[in-house]
Parts: structure tokens; C-alpha cells; sequence
């Protein structure tokens, strides 16, 4: 049996409304989940499990039906999903009443929906959030009482994160621990990142398409094979989905880049890494105190978040004392350099420079 996991799919979220990808990044959400449905097509997926927040929000009857359409398209595999902490149950939730294609499976239980699947042998226990307080810890342990029972079906596990509760059950949790139970696998959701496959029991295959520099790296989903006849999992492995990555990048300069050399860098760097991707400069270094850096124009024309500059001028405070012996520059450098008769630390260097650049800046503003 292959099997699809996504969780986090968060459609109707608009990260960058201020940004001028704004509207393009706000549609990223539900054309990554078509890229699914058509590799789930493509390679003949027989189970599409969606661990929580498949909406970032309260969805309304017309954005279920466009979702239904889309997952109509694949009739042929069956889709199992759980309400999460974004698109919690409600006692009013639209979800509660809509009629779903024959193929789609949604959890609409306080508690756990236990959904068999005769053709694929197959019992998927499904645990949607809601707004009643479901005691998660007894529902985990039902469905590891139930999946002892039913020793003849491949038994998944399907639940999003609990914000209410922490996270979802983690191997290092041994009160809660699903390493130990009969289940096959658990497709766990709610975390930004995809844990690496490992043991492969549990998963989570992070968020499908990311909701900004919180969530860097590569997205995507989890896809993996059941033997039917073992109940093991042959296979399970990353694929990414999500065409946008959020990436910070850090430049370091020396005292001989300028304003020009750096814009090429920068440029260089974006269009090494992907100019689809979103990112967040950090410029580090040593810069000549003359030097002024202007990244302003990037912003108008790349897909640049945000800029930092963390440079710092790389004075000569041996020359500088001796160009201000007889004012307060030269007085401030010299009770520094008087105060420790080894090389200034790091901490103290970075104070000097903070300390001689708003000293000169006061002096140039002065003379004008």
C-alpha cells in the first residue's frame, strides 16, 4: 500500500499581505496541495493522510467544496483528515454538515473516528481537535487498545498537534509514547519542520508549504510504502512540494567591500539559492568607517524580507588617538586602551567601535 502524509496545509493563510509577493504567497497554499493530489495520481497513491489544519482557519461551505473538487480528482485513493489547532471542530463548524466525495474521510468525533478501509485492509484511527476538551492521553490509549484488537489490519494513527495539551505524542514521551503499540504508523502533525524518516514509525512531515522565516528549509510531504501482509512500513521518505523557501542568509565583508560589490554579492547569492525563495539578510564583518551601505534598491526588485546590518567600522584607534589627543575622542580612547593592557576583548572592542563612530558622527555634523 503507498501511502501520502501532509499535515499543516493551512490554505486561506496570507503570510506577506505587506509584501509585493504578497498575493502570489497567499495562493502558494492551495496550488501546493494540488502539486500533491497530481504526484498522488502519478504514482498511484492508494491513502492521503492529513494531520490537522488543512485551513488556517474556520472554513466556509464554498472553500470545502473547491477542496472537495480538487480531492475528486482522485478517486482512486482514499483521504483521511483530522481537524488541528487552526481549523479546530466547532459545535457550528461548516465541515460538520458537508457531504464529502465517496473517497474522503474526515474525523467529525469529540473523541476518535476509527475508519475502516476494507479494500486496503486497512483501519486509520483519526483524532480531530475540538473545542470540547477531549483528554487526549485516554483517546491514545483506546486506540492502542483498539489497534491490539483489530491484529488483522495495517492500523494508523492520524492526529495534528493539541495547543491546549503541547505537542503531540514524541518517542522521548514515555507516558504517551506509540513506539510500543500495535499501530503501524502514526502520521503526527503540527510541527514547521519534517523530522528526518528514521525509525519511521512516527512521522511528521512538517508544514506543506511554509508561513515565513519561522519555517526555513524545504516543505513538503512524507511518502512512504505499507507491506499489507507484515504491517511494517517498507519505505518512508521526504519529498519537496512547497516551490518557496524562506532563507536566511548571512554575508560577511571586509573594510575593502563597498556599497557596489555588496549589491552584486547579494545578487549572486539570490540567484545561486532560487529567486522564487524568500530571504532575510544579516551582513557581519569589518567595513571602511567611510562606507555606507544602501540595499534599498534589493527590496524593490528581489524577494527580500528583511536587512540587517551588523557591521562595524574597522577603526584605527592608534591613529585616531593620536589625529584627538586633546578632545573627548582621543580621551575616550585612550582611558579605554589605558584600562586594559593587553589587546581590548571582543565585547570591548565592539563598545569602542559603537562609542568612536557615534563620537565622529557628532563631529562631522558639527563642521557642516
Amino acid at each position: 500500500m503507498r501511502f501520502i502524509h501532509i499535515s499543516d496545509v493551512n490554505i486561506g493563510a496570507d503570510p506577506d499581505s505587506d509584501k509585493s509577493w504578497g498575493k502570489e504567497r497567499a495562493g502558494d497554499f492551495k496550488e501546493t496541495l494540488e502539486r500533491v493530489v497530481d504526484r498522488a495520481k502519478e504514482i498511484d497513491c492508494d491513502l492521503l493522510l492529513i494531520s490537522g489544519n488543512l485551513f488556517c482557519h474556520q472554513p466556509v461551505t464554498s472553500e470545502l467544496s473547491e477542496i472537495n473538487l480538487l480531492f475528486s480528482r482522485i478517486p482512486a485513493t482514499q483521504i483521511v483528515i483530522t481537524a488541528g489547532s487552526r481549523d479546530r471542530l466547532r459545535r457550528n463548524s461548516s465541515v460538520r454538515n458537508f457531504k464529502w466525495s465517496n473517497n474522503v474521510h474526515y474525523a467529525l468525533s469529540d473523541g476518535h473516528d476509527s475508519i475502516k478501509l476494507p479494500a486496503l485492509h486497512t483501519v486509520v484511527y483519526a483524532l480531530s481537535l475540538s473545542d470540547k476538551k477531549t483528554d487526549i492521553g485516554s483517546e491514545l490509549l483506546k486506540i492502542k487498545e483498539e489497534a491490539k484488537e483489530e491484529k488483522d489490519y495495517v492500523s494508523i494513527l492520524v492526529m495534528g498537534e493539541d495547543k491546549r495539551h503541547g505537542s503531540s505524542p514524541a518517542p522521548e514521551e514515555p507516558e504517551e509514547s506509540l513506539w510500543d503499540s500495535e499501530l503501524t504508523y502514526c502520521a503526527l502533525g503540527g510541527k514547521g519542520e519534517h523530522t528526518e524518516p528514521g525509525r519511521m514509525k512516527c512521522a511528521y512531515p512538517g508544514y506543506l508549504s511554509p508561513l515565513g522565516m519561522e519555517n526555513p528549509g524545504d516543505h513538503g510531504m512524507l511518502t512512504g510504502d505499507i507491506s499489507i501482509a507484515s504491517k511494517r512500513i517498507l519505505s518512508l521518505e521526504f519529498v519537496k512540494m512547497s516551490r518557496v523557501s524562506y532563507i536566511p542568509i548571512r554575508i560577511e565583508i571586509n573594510e575593502g567591500v563597498g556599497n557596489a560589490e555588496l549589491m552584486r554579492t547579494v545578487e549572486n547569492e539570490i540567484k545561486r539559492r532560487g529567486e522564487e525563495n524568500i530571504y532575510k539578510l544579516r551582513i557581519t564583518g569589518k567595513r571602511n568607517p567611510e562606507t555606507e551601505f544602501d540595499l534599498s534598491p534589493l527590496k524593490k526588485t528581489g524577494r527580500i524580507e528583511d536587512i540587517v546590518d551588523e557591521t562595524e567600522p574597522e577603526y584605527d584607534f592608534s591613529k585616531l588617538f593620536e589625529e584627538h589627543t586633546d578632545d573627548i575622542i582621543g580621551f575616550y580612547i585612550g582611558s579605554v586602551m589605558k584600562d586594559s593592557e593587553e589587546e581590548p576583548q571582543r565585547l570591548e572592542k565592539k563598545a569602542m567601535y559603537y562609542a568612536v563612530d557615534a563620537l565622529l558622527a557628532t563631529e562631522r555634523r558639527s563642521e557642516r
